[in-house]
């Protein structure tokens, strides 16, 4: 019997050890990566912005530590972008950068690293740059910063008013309908009157006048 809790104890440590182990070795994985990129960000003191890829924000430095450690255990299918709107693809990312200087420069120094879709307005820089070469980017002397494009989602400041329907329309002609009725009905009736009493009035000037007649000799 005690042999038997014996083995059953020991099935069941070695049987829950490589779940605790995958976990342990993920969180320590996760942990790796964030303060990787802090110190890359950040400097050795984790304070300031005084890190050697300091001129990359931190999403990008997390991603490059993120890609770095999945393509050391090659699963870089599982790569998972730290910030929504992030345009991740084939192992690339779309980037915005600021040329330190002439933007011809950095465009021609990013093609140099592997960027593809490079296009330059101003001192403004945009490409698709491989994520395993945002380290070398952000030590570029033609660069001043670095950081991913977020895809716009549209946030607009409301729903358009929905045309009327049918009975929104009916009610409306109604209601004018109404209005016209109501404000013409004063005149209408004024009007009536007026008539009736010119009506009258002729009506008994002419019958005073056939009266006198009628009361004249032949």
């Amino acid at each position: 019997m005690r042999h038997s809790v014996l083995l059953v104890a020991a099935l069941l440590l070695f049987g829950s050890a490589p779940a605790a182990s995958a976990q342990v070795s993920a969180q320590v994985n996760a942990d790796s990566i964030e303060q990787r990129a802090l110190r890359d960000f950040h400097g050795a003191d984790l304070e300031g912005k005084d890190g050697p890829l300091a001129k990359a924000d931190l999403s990008l430095l997390r991603l490059y530590h993120q890609h770095r450690t999945l393509a050391a255990q090659d699963r870089t299918g599982a790569l998972e972008p730290p910030m929504p709107g992030m345009q991740v693809a084939d192992g690339a990312i779309v980037v915005d950068a600021i040329a330190n200087g002439d933007p011809d420069r950095l465009v021609d120094d990013f093609r140099g690293l592997g960027a593809s879709n490079v296009a330059s307005s101003g001192r403004l820089v945009s490409a698709r740059l491989p994520i395993s070469a945002i380290a070398e980017a952000a030590q570029l002397s033609s660069l001043q910063s670095l950081r991913a494009s977020i895809a716009q989602t549209n946030t607009g400041g409301g729903v358009p008013p929905a045309p009327p329907t049918a009975a929104d329309t009916d009610t409306t002609v109604q209601s004018a309908k109404s209005a016209e009725t109501g404000a013409g009905g004063s005149g209408l009736s004024m009007s009536f009157i007026i008539g009736a009493i010119v009506f009258v009035f002729i009506g008994g000037a002419a019958f005073a006048v056939y009266m006198q007649r009628k009361g004249m000799p032949q």
